[in-house]
């Protein structure tokens, strides 16, 4: 069994940030692609790192099916530790790792076996080390995490220094949360300053202002007063569509609006009337007060680290 105490330098994922959750449908690539687009367009060179096999981050990101990476290069530095291929830019300042099937090696239990017995790395250890040439260059990095409980997950823990875990407001997935904090426990040998920077409700409806109070409570009572981020992420099926068929955050959408001329133009000019999503300038404000605490909380939790001068 391997060592989990380990010696790779960790002050080059300062800000690193898991969106984590084991259950899927909690919206964790959604959070990513929208705040890494934010946090880029506010002047932060961002890289996002997709560590599910389901790939949807390269969907969000409007990759075209053809040009899909599909995890090879990712696959490829866990397994063998080799340098990361070069990330996809985005744009200027947002990069991304794709994930992508194959990934499924790290979750097949003969695969894994295989790989686990040829590695030297500690599990935990593997992101850490392929990530850690580049780290530097970014100003933030965002992990999004697959929903299940694998090797994959394991070596996330091992590299974030925070986690924003987002989460529905149903029953289950309140309970759920109690395996946030045996998650971080449970990396503690190796990662000591992996912290729980928040959780955030996803996926609210437009009018359940009184469920997300309520929730809010039941979460703080899990985790800590303080535990759950103001910031609601709200729902609109338009939006999630849209988003999802052209490949562009809420942010984009929203602009898109903005600047969509009244529907008699368009007809007077023969014109088709753009398909666009007014709820979009609402949820977008829900990401920006979401990106607004999480920088909050980061400069407190840097505030309150001890000298070590």
């Amino acid at each position: 069994m391997q060592d989990m105490t380990s010696p790779i330098d960790r002050s080059p994922f300062d800000r690193t940030i898991a969106v984590w959750n084991h259950k899927g449908g909690t919206f964790k690539t959604s959070v990513v692609a929208n705040l890494g687009y934010l946090f880029a367009a506010g002047g932060n060179k961002v890289l996002m790192v997709d560590m599910d096999p389901q790939a949807n981050l390269d969907i969000d990101a409007g990759i075209p099916a053809n040009e899909r990476e599909r995890g090879i290069g990712l696959a490829e530095a866990l397994r063998e530790g080799n340098t990361l291929p070069p990330p996809q830019h985005l744009s200027e300042n947002l990069h991304l790792i794709s994930g992508g099937p194959a990934l499924n090696e790290f979750t097949d239990p003969a695969s894994l076996a295989a790989i686990l017995e040829r590695v030297t790395t500690a599990r935990y250890d593997l992101l850490a080390q392929a990530l850690a040439p580049l780290a530097w260059d970014y100003d933030l990095i965002f992990i999004d995490s697959g929903p299940a409980q694998t090797l994959l997950s394991q070596t996330i823990l091992g590299v974030a220094r925070y986690l924003v875990v987002p989460t529905r407001t149903d029953n289950a997935s309140i309970t759920g949360l109690v395996d946030v904090q045996d998650a971080i426990d449970g990396v503690a040998s190796c990662n000591p300053d992996l912290q729980l920077l928040g959780v955030v409700l996803a996926g609210v409806g437009a009018r359940a202002t009184r469920i997300a109070a309520d929730k809010r409570h039941a979460i703080d009572t899990v985790l800590g007063a303080g535990t759950v981020f103001n910031a609601v992420i709200h729902y609109s099926e338009k939006v999630a569509v849209l988003a999802r068929q052209q490949g562009k955050t809420v942010a984009e959408l929203a602009n898109e609006y903005h600047n969509t001329q009244p529907a008699y133009t368009y007809l007077a000019k023969g014109q088709n009337i753009p398909n666009v999503a007014k709820a979009a300038v609402s949820i977008e404000t829900d990401y920006l007060r979401l990106a607004t605490e999480i920088s909050d909380r980061m400069f407190t939790s840097d505030e309150q680290e001890p000298d070590h001068d």
